[in-house]
């Protein structure tokens, strides 16, 4: 990989009109983004995890879209995917335990085994980043997690600013690129660029970080170059 191309991961360029709702922003991004096949079986077990049943006969199967930011990062330096898995699903699990909670609130549902199912889910999620993570980590989805709660929060409120809650997602969504980037043993440099990837996928006009030379170790096999062209992927279609 050369240093433009890595540059050139948070850049999407074709600024095609955005749904103002970020959640459904986010919902487009799920639907449009397919994964290399190097990842489909991994994220199979993730959806399996969920509840959600990923039963490919298409090759190209939709994905569960914070596991795979975590496992396309991850894909990019030295880490062993299968190692990365328990902390995407992790990643993946918050997200769904959060959302599943928020839906209960909006429908004013009383449903007393949603709420502990919610919190079993998030129970699991936890267990899985103290067990296969380390302080970084723990701290990066820590942070991430707060800007997913409060954004999912602010739904509720018909008065609050989509701008603002699309920020706060986003900051989830590099949150699940940096627990990928740390897998990895990318440099501080490289786990920065992660974070701003996930910005950019739900503001491409928020503020870029500029490498000046410190570029993450990302190796010439099969393996990454699959991982980058999805994540090249991705940001065409968050544009």
């Amino acid at each position: 990989m050369n240093s433009s191309a890595v540059r050139e991961l948070g850049r999407p360029t074709a600024l095609a009109a955005r749904p103002e709702d970020p959640l459904q922003r986010l919902a487009a991004l799920e639907r449009g983004f397919h994964a290399p096949l190097i990842l489909q079986p991994l994220l199979c077990r993730v959806a399996d995890q969920l509840g959600d049943g990923l039963a490919p006969p298409s090759p190209h199967p939709a994905v569960p879209l914070r596991a795979a930011l975590a496992l396309l990062w991850a894909g990019l330096g030295r880490a062993d995917l299968h190692q990365a898995l328990p902390l995407a699903t992790a990643a993946e699990m918050i997200y769904h335990s959060m959302r599943c909670q928020r839906e209960a609130l909006r429908s004013d549902r009383r449903d007393v085994q949603a709420v502990l199912s919610r919190d079993l889910t998030l129970a699991r999620a936890l267990a899985l980043f103290t067990g296969h993570g380390d302080l970084p980590t723990m701290d990066a989805i820590s942070q991430g997690a707060v800007c997913l709660s409060e954004a999912l929060l602010d739904d509720l409120e018909p008065s609050s600013n989509p701008h603002l809650r699309a920020r706060k997602l986003g900051s989830y969504l590099g949150s699940c690129c940096q627990v990928g980037a740390l897998a990895a043993g990318l440099s501080a440099g490289g786990q920065r660029l992660a974070v701003a990837y996930g910005h950019l996928l739900m503001d491409p006009q928020a503020p870029t970080w500029e490498p000046n030379g410190h570029l993450p170790p990302i190796g010439d096999s099969p393996e990454a170059s699959a991982c980058f062209h999805a994540l090249q992927t991705l940001a065409a279609v968050g544009a």
